[in-house]
């Protein structure tokens, strides 16, 4: 142990030095107990420089220092190497002022023996207060604290609770997006600083923190508080406490046309929200209109291209299913037919039979449907598998829905998979082509179409022509 007791005061010269202060640039790896004269008071070392502090290690040196009867410590604007001291038993220190400080963390135990501490003065420091929670947890006596300057973004919400006695607060030229969480214990303060930051409104936590502080003096000048429609309801809660700010004739709203006191004078605070609430309805009123007119026109989209979508949404649920679309030559079927359910009895003896017998292998849905399967998959899937598609058109087909959305979705898949050649259209009742549905009328240049023949003298013939559309390439 350095003992110094020889001291009664302690000026700049013998603090420079003194062997204890001089320990700290010798050895690391190693914990200084350092007692200072239980006569000293006051010790100022303000604007001063230390020399010859080269510790590679600076977490492996701990400082305890002793000073019983300490009442004030100026450290102000020097490299007083604070980060080293472990344990300070300070029962006695009142004021402490480390302005300037180089130091960028302290142990947060640093504080625990100077109860007595009511006033911190760190202004233009470089803590980190998010990883010092509870290094103000035995102050139960501080008054004042001024970290002016300090590039302080946020603080922990905890900082300050058990500093119910601290009446002066000085957070000015900061960065504070908003008022700390913190202020809501310190209900005795008398003059909160908080000046030059980056807080644009007060939210409803802050007005109730205020209201508590009954009254206190909170000056906010050059903050850039946003007085537009969007934060009303700010305006509103800083003109009910209008009393505790005392700077709101200098605090200009980031719109810079006025200031804030301008704003909350009665009869243009009613003027403004009165506009506000008037460019609100239109605003309220633009959107509904925008939503309307995108509301209709996605429905429109929806039932114009309703069979794409289906398309797209079939083949990605294949592909996930793992089922893909077949090979060029390599068809489970010759054809597919599509009808009208009240023509079955055509497709399944007339056409089914005959085919057949002609060596083809035909699909359709009463046949290779798979129960429980939506009708669109199936039908997509027989398509997909078969060479050609056969449209039988007759008054039955054109009458039912279904037929459409079915006739729609292969052409969609016949075009998607470059397959322009694989429709064929057999027509019975006298069909014009005019009553087509538009998707096959859209298309007539590239299907094939068939008329089924009114006598039975010509059913040969329109069986030969079947067979060879059914052939071609």
């Amino acid at each position: 142990m350095v003992d110094a007791s020889y001291h009664n005061n302690m000026n700049v010269t013998d603090v420079y030095n003194s062997k204890w202060l001089k320990m700290l640039g010798w050895k690391p790896n190693i914990t200084i107990t350092v007692d200072i004269s239980k006569n000293l008071q006051f010790i100022n070392y303000a604007d001063n420089y230390f020399h010859n502090i080269n510790l590679k290690d600076s977490s492996t040196v701990r400082v305890n220092v002793t000073a019983k009867n300490l009442q004030e410590l100026n450290l102000s604007n020097t490299n007083f190497p604070i980060r080293y001291i472990y344990e300070a038993d300070t029962p006695n220190l009142e004021v402490l002022d480390i302005t300037g400080s180089t130091c960028q963390t302290i142990y947060v135990h640093l504080f625990e023996k100077a109860t007595k501490l009511r006033k911190i003065v760190a202004e233009n420091i470089k803590l980190n207060f998010d990883e010092l929670e509870s290094i103000f947890y035995s102050l139960k006596n501080l008054e004042e604290l001024d970290v002016y300057k300090s590039n302080l973004r946020n603080i922990p919400p905890t900082l300050l609770k058990y500093q119910t006695v601290l009446f002066r607060l000085n957070l000015d030229e900061n960065f504070f997006p908003s008022f700390p969480a913190t202020l809501k214990y310190v209900q005795n303060l008398k003059e909160l600083y908080i000046r030059f930051n980056k807080i644009t409104y007060i939210t409803e936590s802050d007005f109730v923190t205020f209201k508590r502080l009954g009254k206190a003096k909170i000056f906010i000048q050059g903050n850039p508080i946003n007085c537009d429609c969007l934060h009303v309801q700010s305006l509103k809660w800083i003109k009910e406490i209008q009393h505790l700010f005392m700077d709101l004739n200098e605090t200009l709203c980031s719109e810079k046309s006025s200031t804030v006191l301008e704003i909350i004078q009665e009869k243009t605070f009613e003027e403004f929200v009165k506009n506000c609430q008037t460019d609100t309805w239109l605003a309220l009123s633009i959107l509904m209109l925008l939503i309307l007119i995108v509301t209709i026109t996605v429905v429109f989209l929806a039932k114009k291209y309703r069979v794409h979508i289906d398309y797209v949404i079939l083949k990605l649920r294949s592909r996930w299913k793992g089922v893909y679309s077949v090979e060029s030559g390599d068809f489970q079927f010759d054809a597919f037919i599509s009808y009208a359910e009240d023509d079955y009895r055509i497709v399944s003896t007339t056409l089914y039979q005959t085919l057949t017998q002609r060596g083809f292998q035909i699909s359709f849905p009463d046949k290779d449907f798979i129960p429980g399967i939506s009708k669109a998959d199936e039908l997509l899937r027989c398509v997909d598998k078969s060479r050609k598609v056969v449209f039988i058109i007759t008054e039955n087909f054109l009458a039912n829905g279904w037929n459409s959305y079915a006739v729609q979705m292969t052409v969609t898949h016949s075009f998607h998979n470059n397959r322009r050649q694989s429709i064929i259209v057999i027509i019975k009742d006298n069909i014009t082509i005019q009553r087509m549905p538009k998707d096959l009328r859209y298309i007539w240049w590239s299907i094939v179409s068939i008329r089924w023949p009114e006598t039975s003298d010509l059913m040969e013939q329109f069986w030969d022509e079947l067979d060879r559309a059914l052939k071609s390439v």
